[in-house]
């Protein structure tokens, strides 16, 4: 039993890292950086995933009279479907961010090698906490595990700062 358990752990655990460098390796599918697209972006409009999955919506329903296990089991996976457009949107808009960034290290004339490694670093870690919310719902699936949306917010509202604090981008909004 041991064996059967190292063994799905392990093809998890391979499963997961086989995402993360295919996310890390994919090409950007955005082709340009809008500087109004970014001033405007608000990365609050993702606040809702935080709440989708939470427990206290499926915890009432239960306890409503009639309710049956079925009605609950339907929906956790519309909300897990809703979740997964929300997430594919935030990957998209990080991409968006993250191509941006690469423009602006195009069009510096100083070194920006610090930008770059930052950059570098979010985009791994973006990979990194998406492949952890897509286990999370596997999981969950199963009502094994909670799915948490902060960490992809905070990535995808840190390099919007990051941007925005650019000195090119200040000169081109002013």
């Amino acid at each position: 039993m041991a064996l059967v358990f190292a063994i799905l752990l392990f093809l998890l655990l391979a499963g997961a890292s086989v995402i993360v460098f295919r996310r890390l390796l994919s090409p950007a599918t955005v082709t340009q950086c809008q500087l109004d697209w970014l001033e405007k972006f608000d990365p609050g409009r993702y606040t809702p995933m935080a709440r989708l999955l939470a427990d206290p919506d499926y915890s009432f329903l239960a306890s409503q009279p009639g309710c049956e296990r079925s009605l609950t089991r339907r929906l956790r996976a519309e909300r897990r479907r809703v979740f997964r457009q929300y997430l594919r949107c935030l990957e998209a808009d990080f991409h968006r961010l993250y191509h941006c960034g690469r423009l602006l290290l195009a069009m510096k004339d100083h070194d920006s090698s610090e930008l770059a490694s930052r950059l570098l670093k979010a985009r791994v870690a973006f990979a990194y906490s998406v492949t952890r919310v897509e286990l999370a719902l596997l999981l969950h699936s199963f009502g094994l595990a909670r799915v948490d949306a902060a960490p992809l917010l905070r990535f995808l509202e840190a390099l919007r700062a990051e941007l925005l604090q650019s000195p090119a981008v200040q000169a081109a909004l002013a």
